[in-house]
């Protein structure tokens, strides 16, 4: 028996290249991660949930099942995404974000519950 902390990853899951998984993350079934993305410690990923290239989920983050982040999404420490929405291409929840609602392509959204502050170019 290994001493070393694991994720536990459903064996439906299915994982592109270079995917960097950290200790204590739970990943449910049906889900779909992209090539080059990082889930950090102590995060959820929902069932059915996919995750596109280049995607990056932060430390203690949630995500409810059947969310789709896009190309570059960002979720910050502590974020939590509520079940069936969108997070657009590179856009950005800040830590602690509570998201209600989908999130077009290039924005930042932050707070409980979370708001769109900026778009970017």
């Amino acid at each position: 028996m290994s001493s070393r902390p694991t994720a536990n990853v459903s064996s439906t899951t299915k994982l592109g290249f270079g995917v960097s998984i950290h200790p204590f993350v739970n990943i449910g079934p049906n889900v779909v991660l992209g090539n080059h993305i990082q889930i950090f410690s102590n995060s959820l990923v929902g069932h059915d949930t996919k995750i596109e290239d280049y995607s990056y989920i932060a430390s203690n983050s949630c995500l409810g099942a059947k969310i789709k982040l896009s190309k570059g999404a960002f979720v910050g420490l502590n974020a939590t995404l509520k079940e069936n929405i969108k997070i657009g291409k590179w856009s950005i929840v800040g830590l602690g974000s509570a998201v209600l609602n989908s999130v077009p392509d290039r924005s930042t959204v932050v707070g409980n519950p979370a708001k769109n502050i900026i778009k970017h170019a």
